[in-house]
């Protein structure tokens, strides 16, 4: 999105990575998290992990479900009716 000067925020990056999901495209949605983490513009929200956690399943990516756990511990993901909270 950012090649395309197309203007972007948390709902369209949600969205991006809930279609890689249902792609069958689970490396793009964990490359594409890192990079929202990294650019850290954007608070992200419990349905954004929702996604992401979802694609770690379906990869058995342990390293990155247990970066959500220890961001979940220190409170950095919204505790939300999403997450059951």
């Amino acid at each position: 999105m950012q090649k395309r000067k197309i203007s972007h925020d948390l709902f369209s990056y949600t969205a991006l990575i809930n279609a890689l999901n249902s792609n069958g495209m689970e490396e793009k949605v964990i490359e594409q998290f890192h990079q929202l983490k990294r650019n850290n513009r954007f608070q992200l929200d419990a349905r954004l992990y929702t996604y992401v956690l979802k694609a770690c399943s379906k990869l058995k990516s342990k390293k990155t479900i247990d970066e959500i756990s220890k961001d979940i511990r220190m409170g950095i993901v919204p505790f939300d009716f999403i997450l059951g909270g």
